[in-house]
């Protein structure tokens, strides 16, 4: 039986990581050989999927061994891209130093004995490599994807933003509210009392809302009469994924964080996706950085250290 291994290091919540890797019901570790997969049954320990691959192959794969939070196996049968009389796969995560090791490895037999061992030998084990190391690039890219909504908190959103607030007091007219939200091009407003405490938050949504009730009319009415006042708060220790979550689920685009009674500052959707764009574009400059400096490195080893020597 021959084998191959692939492993990559990530700095991650082993919970998080064992969720994406572990989950054969979703698609999120799909290999780009395979297009879709179909859960035929079971879950963890017994689950089988089919997955069907963009050349029209398909193949079965059952999970045969598990053991929650550290590793599971998985048997393969079928047209597998990689002819193979015996094939499984298992995968690994060992945590050390703050770092999840991800192992996977493939255990496989292959076809036709003599010839069989000697294709393994030119090319098909190379095959089997690729596939692996695009199975755990495509996890490792999910990883990051949900790794920081996990890491970044509103906290961290309103370092980068400013806590600056833009607040009315319940007796502001709305027609001066609505002012102030076209000068500084924002969609809301926070209302607070004159202990500084949270009344309500008139938006946009509520502006519009009140024309079409009550026509401009309500353009002089006070800023209490149209907020809305149960107001939904972020802690400022809460992470990408709470504030996501309850944006998603409250259908609000702003949230005001406030720690202890005091408000922080005021977070909208707009600022998560701005946070999160700004860390993709951070990667994205770390990579080229280091592919540039590849380069030179490459560079001078073929040009030698003489090439700098001063004549």
């Amino acid at each position: 039986m021959a084998v191959v291994e692939v492993r990559r290091r990530v700095k991650a919540n082993k919970g998080m990581v064992w969720s994406i890797v572990s989950d054969l019901a979703s698609e999120a570790g799909l290999s780009p050989a395979a297009q879709r997969a179909e859960v035929l049954g079971g879950s963890e320990l017994g689950l089988r999927r089919r997955l069907y691959g963009r050349d029209g192959r398909s193949w079965t794969e059952e999970c045969v061994g598990w053991e929650a939070g550290r590793l599971y196996s998985v048997a393969i049968s079928g047209d597998f891209p990689v002819a193979s009389s015996q094939l499984r796969y298992t995968c690994s995560l060992v945590e050390d130093a703050g770092t999840i090791l991800i192992r996977v490895y493939f255990d496989f037999v292959p076809r036709l004995g003599f010839l069989g061992r000697l294709f393994e030998k030119l090319g098909g084990r190379s095959e089997l490599q690729a596939y692996a190391t695009e199975l755990l690039n495509n996890w490792v890219r999910v990883i990051h994807a949900r790794e920081w909504v996990y890491r970044v908190t509103a906290r961290t959103i309103l370092e980068e933003k400013g806590g600056h607030v833009h607040a009315v007091t319940p007796g502001t007219l709305v027609r001066d509210v609505v002012a102030m939200l076209k000068e500084h091009r924002i969609g809301s407003a926070l209302v607070l009392d004159a202990a500084g405490n949270i009344a309500g938050v008139l938006s946009e949504r509520d502006v519009v809302r009140g024309l079409a009730e009550s026509g401009s009319a309500v353009l002089d009415s006070p800023a209490a009469e149209l907020m809305t006042t149960n107001v939904i708060v972020a802690d400022p220790d809460d992470n990408m994924m709470s504030v996501m979550g309850c944006m998603s689920e409250r259908r609000i685009r702003h949230l005001p964080v406030v720690d202890n009674g005091h408000v922080l500052g005021l977070i909208s959707i707009g600022d998560v996706i701005k946070a999160r764009i700004s860390e993709l574009e951070g990667q994205s400059e770390t990579l080229l950085d280091y592919i540039e400096a590849r380069r030179w490195h490459e560079l001078y080893k073929e040009v030698g250290p003489a090439a700098y020597a001063e004549n």
